[in-house]
């Protein structure tokens, strides 16, 4: 029975020295001694309080630990993500990307144009603003009007057309629509109203957003 309890003892205090944590030796046995219940719960607990204090440094590099039994502290930064890494998009702080569709029209306009300018989508978007701009428009009469609207397959994605009544002014539209669909035919409206109604050099600014794609 002492041989086997020895045997016991010997077998633990190896798995925790060689694998798991520093152990301080608890006590010195001589050859013949006898092995009481005292002395034994003495190195068993030194065993079970080094289990108790595992950190870090007592872990392997190889070794396999379930996620489940982690107790993460603090943020994951980008150091702690490997690069094959597979992540999902649902947990991206920000998961679109952004992109602009700046269309020029330089020149001088003195009538409506449907369409002004003309293009297809890429892709599926969210449409997320529209801003318009002249360099200079003609309010001489007083009565003049300068509207450009932005259509998806003929149908304004925006509340009103937008208005500009001042040279060198961006102005934004309210959005009614922000769903884009792929291949959408896009049309930029320009429309003119007054006496002598006259705009140069047109910039429309579009903005849209994508999700990432995993």
């Amino acid at each position: 029975m002492k041989r086997i309890l020895l045997v016991l003892l010997l077998l633990l205090y190896n798995i925790v020295i060689g694998e798991c944590a520093d152990y301080s030796q608890q006590q010195t046995w001589v050859n013949g001694e006898n092995i009481t219940h005292t002395k034994l719960n003495i190195d068993i607990a030194g065993i079970i309080n080094t289990i108790n204090d595992l950190d870090a440094d007592n872990i392997a590099s190889t070794a396999a630990i379930p996620y489940s039994k982690l107790n993460l502290t603090g943020n994951i930064v980008n150091s702690d993500i490997g690069a094959s890494a597979a992540i999902a998009n649902t947990k991206l702080a920000n998961p679109y990307s952004y992109f602009c569709i700046s269309l020029s029209s330089d020149g001088q306009y003195t009538a409506s144009l449907d369409p002004l300018r003309t293009f297809q989508m890429p892709f599926a978007a969210t449409l997320v603003e529209v801003s318009v701009c002249a360099r200079d428009i003609d309010t001489s009469s007083g009565n003049e009007t300068y509207t450009i609207d932005l259509e998806e397959a003929g149908t304004s994605v925006l509340s009103s057309a937008i208005s500009l009544t001042a040279d060198n002014t961006p102005v934004v539209g309210t959005i009614s629509d922000s769903a884009i669909a792929d291949n959408a035919k896009m049309e930029v409206v320009l429309t003119l109203g007054g006496t002598t109604p006259t705009i140069d050099d047109i910039t429309v600014l579009i903005t849209y957003k994508v999700a990432h794609i995993n």
